[in-house]
């Protein structure tokens, strides 16, 4: 267990930052909803989807899969951006930004196990 605890802080140490940045680059695009999270979650999608076929040292994974992209990739904002354009009535906006999450979250996990195959 505790040879299992550092790969997994450290990545999530790393996921985080690099979701950090995204925000602060992404921060005043003219999206209706917050770009920074979709691109979060699809770079983490497609990433797991690579990862997943790639990687299979339980080290790595640990590393990578659980702790960076954990901290990367994020539900609960995606939730509160979510429930936020509701409250302000902002439907379209609200569907597009579910849509996008969750089908390209899809696609982009599919696309990333599919490339992996290039790699093997």
């Amino acid at each position: 267990m505790p040879a299992q605890i550092l790969p997994v802080a450290l990545g999530a140490v790393f996921g985080a930052l690099t979701r950090w940045l995204l925000g602060l680059a992404l921060a005043h695009t003219a999206a209706p909803f917050a770009i920074s999270i979709l691109a979060a979650n699809w770079a983490g999608a497609f990433a797991v989807g690579l990862c997943a076929e790639l990687v299979h040292n339980p080290q790595w994974r640990l590393l990578l899969i659980t702790g960076f992209l954990g901290s990367l990739t994020t539900l609960s904002a995606f939730s509160l951006e979510t429930v936020a354009l509701m409250q302000a009535q902002r439907w379209g906006a609200a569907l597009v930004s579910v849509l996008l999450h969750v089908f390209g979250s899809f696609a982009l996990t599919a696309l990333g196990m599919w490339t992996a195959q290039f790699f093997k």
